[in-house]
């Protein structure tokens, strides 16, 4: 189970105010997230064995978390206004695979920011070659994939952020439903989002976002498109701020599926909350993260539905 908690609100945390890139050289940080995560999916790899109907839910699991981060950048140009990185990715749409980002960053005279990434897999994840099967120990395949973006924050000074990204994915060996055509989950889509940052006061903004994400499998009945609506929450008291953010997302695909005669309908509800301190103990260059995040997804499949959870606590050093 793969949680996606930590990079998006810490992104949140760092976007109450439009800031320079930074220092000209090398900088960074580096952080490490300890904490305890489960939940329920049937692409659980933990559970090898899918008991009783194939209609049904996924067993709980639960297990303890250790994740590293971090992202080392190079800030250049007239007023440090361009910046090349590296690091743990913003925007992964593979999912499954381990990836690491690269990117280009130019920050404008009016305070706005062009961003180009690049996104391909660094080790190959797993999934099942048929997550279908049921009372058989299922076998794993590998994952890969590369993602593009750009994005362009703060467009013409108005607080409006655009972002648009295409990827593939391919899954090695895809024997999913018996290697129904149908079914085959490699493919390519794209994603595109609009958001807007609105103060309410000195320490407060919040920050509508909709988005919409479209798939196109190899397999008609794993194609879909997908609709999200976010809105998030930051209040900046100090050393500390905070950080909540909420979404729903309906997701419609486009065609029968085969197994279970329906064609597939989901519906995702996410909460996450971060609390962020900076200079802990004292050390300038040092903050402390705690998070809570919970995700659940209703289909009208029972096989797909799911959901997941993670607390944890972390340091993050900045340089």
């Amino acid at each position: 189970m793969k949680y996606s908690y930590i990079l998006p609100l810490s992104i949140l945390l760092s976007a109450g105010a439009q800031a320079e890139l930074g220092h000209a050289g090398f900088g960074g940080e580096v952080g490490v997230m300890a904490g305890f995560g489960g939940g329920k999916s049937n692409f659980n790899l933990d559970n090898a064995t899918k008991k009783g109907a194939l209609n049904s839910a996924g067993e709980s699991e639960s297990q303890a978390l250790f994740i590293p981060t971090g992202k080392l950048n190079y800030t250049f140009g007239e007023q440090n206004s361009q910046q090349l990185y590296f690091g743990m990715p913003d925007n992964d749409l593979v999912g499954e695979a381990v990836a690491l980002e690269f990117g280009y960053k130019i920050e404008f005279a009016n305070e706005s920011l062009l961003t180009l990434a690049y996104v391909p897999t660094l080790s190959k994840g797993e999934t099942w070659q048929d997550p279908y099967l049921t009372n058989t120990k299922r076998k794993k395949t590998d994952v890969s994939g590369n993602t593009y973006s750009i994005s362009y924050e703060n467009m013409f000074d108005t607080g409006l952020t655009g972002a648009f990204s295409v990827y593939d994915k391919d899954i090695d060996n895809d024997q999913a439903g018996n290697s129904a055509t149908s079914l085959k989950r490699s493919g390519d889509g794209y994603l595109a989002s609009l958001a807007m940052g609105l103060p309410i006061s000195d320490i407060e903004f919040i920050e509508p976002e909709l988005s919409y994400h479209h798939f196109s499998a190899d397999g008609k009945a794993m194609s879909f498109d997908e609709y999200v609506l976010a809105f998030s929450y930051m209040v900046m008291l100090g050393k500390e701020s905070l950080a909540a953010s909420a979404g729903y997302s309906s997701k419609q695909f486009d065609a029968n599926n085969p197994l279970f005669n329906k064609t597939q309908e989901d519906s995702n509800y996410s909460l996450q909350l971060m609390y962020e301190y900076n200079e802990f103990m004292g050390w300038q260059d040092w903050k402390l993260n705690a998070l809570i995040g919970y995700s659940t997804t209703a289909s009208n499949i029972a096989f797909y539905d799911t959901s997941d959870y993670m607390t944890g606590v972390g340091i993050t050093y900045t340089f």
